[in-house]
C-alpha cells in the first residue's frame, strides 16, 4: 500500500511531503497523528539556513494555542530515533534548535543540502515530493538575526491525503521574484552619492549622507537575503558597508 503524503500550505505556497514508513515507521505514525490533530497549524518557518535547512517550529511555537486534545497529544513521548533516510536535500527530519531538547518531538527541518553528521542522530522519514519552488523562495528571504526570516513564513493548514489525490492536486505555487526590489535603495543611494561629491556645504552634505545611508539600508533589506548563499553579494554588501563608514567618519572628521 502506497504511503499518504502529507501537504504543508504555507504562506510561499504549497509542499507535498512523501512520507517513507519503510524508514522510519514510529516516527510516521506519530507525524501523522499530529498532523490530522491539526498540531503544525499556524506553525512557522522559523529559521532559515539557506546553505543547511529550513527548521519549522515546534508545537510549543505556534502562532494559535494548543487545544486541549492537541495538547494532550504532544505530551506523549516521542517516537524513539530510527535509522531513518540519508539527510539530504528535500529530506524532512525531526530536529531543534542547538540547546533544546524539544520533547515533543514536533520541530522538523526541511534539509537543504547533504549533511551526513545528521545521519543516525535524527529521525528522518519524509522528503519533498513537490513543491521544492517553496523551498528555493524560503532560502531567499531576508533574514534578521540567529536566521529568523524577516517575512513570516506560515503553516497556514496541514492536513494528509493517499497518494493518487496529491499527485494530481494543484499545488499553490510561491510568490514571483520580485526583480526590482533593490533598485529604490541602488536609485537613493546613487543620488546621494552624487549630491555628496556636488555638495560643498555641510548641510546639503548631511542630506547626501542620509540619502546614501537610507539607499544602502533598503539594499539590505532586498538582498540580505541573496547575499547568504552568493559570496560574490554577500562580499559586495560588505565592502558596500566598509564604503559608507568611511564616508561617515570622513563626514564627522571635515565637521
Amino acid at each position: 500500500m502506497t504511503a499518504p503524503r502529507v501537504v504543508f500550505e504555507t504562506s510561499a505556497g504549497d509542499l507535498v511531503l512523501a512520507l517513507r514508513p519503510d524508514a522510519s515507521p514510529r516516527q510516521v505514525e506519530r507525524f501523522l497523528a499530529l498532523v490530522r490533530a491539526g498540531v503544525y497549524d499556524s506553525a512557522s518557518i522559523e529559521r532559515v539556513d539557506p546553505t543547511l535547512y529550513l527548521r519549522i517550529s515546534p508545537a510549543g511555537r505556534r502562532r494559535l494555542p494548543l487545544s486541549p486534545k492537541q495538547l494532550e497529544l504532544v505530551s506523549t513521548p516521542r517516537a524513539p530515533i530510527e535509522a531513518g533516510l540519508p539527510h539530504e536535500y528535500g529530506v524532512v527530519t525531526v530536529a531543534h534548535a542547538a540547546g533544546e531538547s524539544d520533547d515533543t518531538g514536533t520541530g522538523l527541518a526541511i534539509l537543504t543540502a547533504r549533511m551526513p553528521g545528521m545521519d543516525g542522530r535524527f529521525s528522518s522519514f519524509a522528503v519533498v515530493e513537490r513543491g521544492q519552488g517553496v523551498l528555493e523562495y524560503a532560502r531567499g528571504v531576508p533574514c534578521g538575526p540567529d536566521h529568523a526570516p524577516i517575512e513570516r513564513l506560515e503553516i497556514a493548514r496541514a492536513y494528509a491525503l493517499d497518494a493518487a489525490k496529491a499527485g494530481a492536486l494543484a499545488l499553490r505555487e510561491p510568490p514571483r521574484a520580485r526583480r526590482f526590489d533593490a533598485l529604490p535603495g541602488g536609485i537613493l543611494a546613487l543620488a546621494g552619492l552624487l549630491a555628496l561629491l556636488a555638495a560643498r556645504r555641510r548641510g546639503p552634505r548631511a542630506a547626501a549622507l542620509l540619502a546614501i545611508l537610507a539607499g544602502f539600508f533598503c539594499l539590505l533589506v532586498a538582498l540580505g537575503g541573496g547575499a547568504r548563499g552568493s559570496a560574490w553579494l554577500g562580499t559586495a554588501l560588505f565592502a558596500g558597508a566598509i564604503a559608507v563608514f568611511r564616508l561617515m567618519s570622513s563626514f564627522e572628521a571635515a565637521s
